[in-house]
């Protein structure tokens, strides 16, 4: 699992990415709230392009 570090990085920016354009367009009100589906859908998006384009053998 070490090998594949460089996926919580991807992941990370991704989010960060959709935090700010969550926030400029205040698609959801509760910051909190916000921050949460944030995480889950750029987790779930990045973990699907890696197994299917990435890690796919």
């Amino acid at each position: 699992m070490l090998k594949h570090w460089y996926v919580y990085g991807i992941i990370a920016v991704f989010a960060y990415l959709m935090l700010l354009v969550f926030g400029k367009y205040k698609f959801i009100k509760s910051k909190s709230l916000r921050y949460v589906i944030v995480i889950f859908i750029a987790s779930l998006i990045c973990w699907c392009i890696f197994d299917f384009v990435i890690a796919y053998k």
